[in-house]
């Protein structure tokens, strides 16, 4: 449950800047360039969807390994 409020927060922080920043960052300027998308509020909505799911899921990603990470560690200090 908690990896889906991680992703989830991640994923709004991610596309809600790059709603109000604008500027071109790697992997939704790459996408709205692939996709041919023309009308500058649909490119802007694209590109911060695409940022929010592609840095949610890499914040995830680190936020899972480092978690079973730090669990495994306490774990052998247990023992």
């Amino acid at each position: 449950m908690i990896n889906i409020a991680t992703f989830s927060v991640f994923f709004a922080i991610y596309s809600i800047s790059s709603l109000m920043v604008q500027a071109p960052l790697f992997p939704g300027n790459a996408i709205c360039d692939v996709l041919q998308i023309s009308d500058m509020t649909q490119a802007i909505v694209a590109n911060a969807f695409v940022n929010g799911i592609f840095y949610g899921f890499a914040t995830w990603i680190i936020y899972y390994i480092g978690s079973s990470w730090i669990k495994r560690k306490l774990q052998k200090q247990e023992d």
